[in-house]
């Protein structure tokens, strides 16, 4: 918007000291083309599991989609989050963290479901396990915490009693604090600080990809906002998280207590 006022102002003034008016109504015209570009997404590139741009699913319909998840009578294997552990800003629904670590790391005897809701805090994926039939077994759960819950106080307790609700269910959790972009935001750091305090206390398989993810940041192009990835985010998201789970998924091969 700044470049586009600039230029227009620039062609005004050439104008008035003489300049062609077909010089003029050129800068005119490529300050109303800058104009145009500026007025593209500026939230993230969604596409929802349909493959329809800019649609992110709204809680109610990510709740009964996983209602409606086909029963194959194998484990789940549930991931749980926010916007961008659902995909938010990836230019296709294979290209979010959940799909790419899915087709490296699902196996035969498994069902991966892409349980993330937008905007979901750690205390409402409650609502999504709960949402799946209790004769449904989840036998491991990925949760992507921290970036919904920055002034959350109870973010402990509600660590707690998410644990407790899989624990009755037979499930195992593997912990992620979910990343954002540098520099980092205090209230993220304290967070990621109390989910790694509850992993240990608990026992718990827990993995911040902040130190690796900062690292490739270098590469540039991997953030569409502060806490959404590009594609090429969303793969160096999965790349740092590939060794860590499939450890967790060897180590556990049937969730808790199964």
């Amino acid at each position: 918007a700044a470049l586009a006022s600039f230029l227009m102002a620039l062609s005004f003034f050439l104008g008035g000291i003489g300049f062609s008016f077909l010089s003029g109504l050129a800068l005119v015209l490529l300050a109303i083309g800058f104009e145009m570009v500026n007025l593209g997404p500026r939230y993230p590139q969604q596409v929802d599991y349909e493959g329809r741009r800019n649609n992110i699913e709204s809680k109610e319909e990510a709740l009964f989609r996983i209602r409606g998840i086909p029963a194959e009578g194998k484990p789940i294997v549930l991931w749980l989050g926010g916007s961008q552990t659902w995909g938010a800003g990836a230019s296709s629904p294979s290209h979010s963290t959940f799909s790419l670590l899915k087709a490296k790391l699902e196996r035969g005897n498994q069902q991966w479901v892409n349980g993330a809701i937008s905007g979901a805090k750690t205390i409402d994926q409650l609502s999504v396990i709960r949402a799946i039939p209790p004769a449904r077994i989840i036998s491991h759960v990925i949760l992507v915490s921290g970036a919904n819950d920055p002034y959350n106080h109870d973010y402990p307790l509600d660590l707690e009693a998410l644990w407790n609700e899989l624990r009755g269910r037979g499930a195992e959790l593997f912990l992620v604090a979910e990343p954002s972009e540098p520099p980092l935001r205090t209230e993220y750091l304290e967070k990621h600080s109390q989910a790694q305090d509850f992993s240990r206390s608990k026992g718990l398989s827990f993995f911040n990809p902040e130190a690796q993810l900062l690292r490739k940041n270098l590469e540039g192009y991997l953030w569409w906002d502060f806490v959404h990835f590009t594609d090429l985010g969303f793969q160096m998201m999965a790349d740092c998280l590939f060794s860590a789970l499939q450890r967790f998924l060897r180590v556990h091969p049937s969730g808790n207590n199964r």
